[in-house]
């Protein structure tokens, strides 16, 4: 059987490459990208979606209005057996008559299919939901994310804690070992009481007893930017006479079926420490605990790892 994916030259994928190029006819959808965290996702839902007195959107139809070469690009990028290219997603942001940010947001889901590693990932999940939170139904979810990726969000809630605590953002700012803008502290506390992280009693603030409760693909992105500020934060803290701080560190060998337990006796120790510490209100110092787990070498049983890097 012949195939073009076994060929040296591989067809193409669109049936004009002239950048000029525009679809007249167009299947606008009230589906809204914006409610996806994949491109496969949100093309399943199009083609799923109830139109009244028309028939769904077949893939060949949708092919023919991005203008693509074959009905069988767009089902391989839909079973993620060919990643979509930037000439793909913007053909098919035309046909479904996508503008503005949901035209950038369908274009980085498409960016985001291309993607190779954790890092690249997690800066497109990023530039998402700052896409999405300019949203107003979705304002919230960016106040989520500032909160778990501004190094000084969780800080100013600590210090709301502390006895002499004053809601003052010079006070507040001068508190801080790196700058800050006094407009961005007054945001963090806004976006503190707004996730009703922090409330007030006869108007004064105080801490909450409320959770933070995240989407998946927001704490995904958003967790990788807390933990990166924190060990920037940590390699400052070298700097800081051996007094005022401490680093230590060990490098040892752990048998892989031992790991989940190993994993679970640090957690065990953290909450333990926080809850030691949870039970003293001073006016003193704020500290970061970090703690990292993490492989140096592969597997013994797969060698080649380290040849394929």
């Amino acid at each position: 059987m012949f195939s073009a994916e076994n060929t040296n030259t591989p067809a193409p994928l669109v049936k004009n490459r002239n950048p000029s190029y525009t679809n007249r006819v167009t299947a606008r959808t009230q589906i809204d990208v914006m409610n996806f965290s994949s491109l496969q996702d949100f093309l399943k839902a199009v083609l799923e979606e109830k139109r009244p007195k028309r028939e769904p959107l077949s893939l060949r139809q949708m092919s023919k209005l991005a203008g693509l070469a074959s009905p069988s690009t767009l089902s391989m990028m839909i079973a993620k057996k060919r990643p979509a290219t930037v000439e793909v997603t913007n053909r098919l942001a035309e046909a479904l008559a996508l503008s503005g940010r949901r035209r950038k947001f369908l274009v980085a889901l498409g960016r985001l299919d291309r993607a190779k590693n954790y890092n690249e990932k997690n800066t497109i999940k990023s530039e998402l939901i700052r896409l999405r939170s300019a949203v107003d139904e979705t304002k919230l979810m960016g106040r989520q994310y500032r909160f778990l990726t501004e190094w000084y969000y969780p800080i100013v809630y600590v210090m709301v804690g502390m006895r002499d605590f004053k809601e003052d953002a010079k006070w507040i700012a001068a508190q801080l070992r790196r700058p800050v803008d006094e407009e961005d502290i007054l945001k963090a506390l806004n976006d503190l009481e707004v996730l009703q992280l922090l409330e007030r009693c006869d108007g004064k603030l105080l801490q909450s007893n409320q959770a933070l409760t995240t989407a998946d693909d927001l704490k995904d992105a958003a967790l990788f930017q807390y933990h990166r500020n924190m060990m920037e934060l940590a390699l400052e803290g070298l700097n800081l006479k051996a007094e005022e701080r401490e680093f230590s560190g060990v490098t040892v060998q752990i048998p892989k079926n031992k790991l989940p337990q190993v994993k679970e006796k640090i957690r065990l120790f953290r909450k333990d420490l926080n809850e030691y510490l949870s039970q003293f209100s001073s006016n003193e110092e704020i500290f970061q605990f970090n703690i990292q787990l993490f492989p140096l070498t592969y597997p013994a049983s797969d060698p080649s790892q380290g040849e394929s890097k």
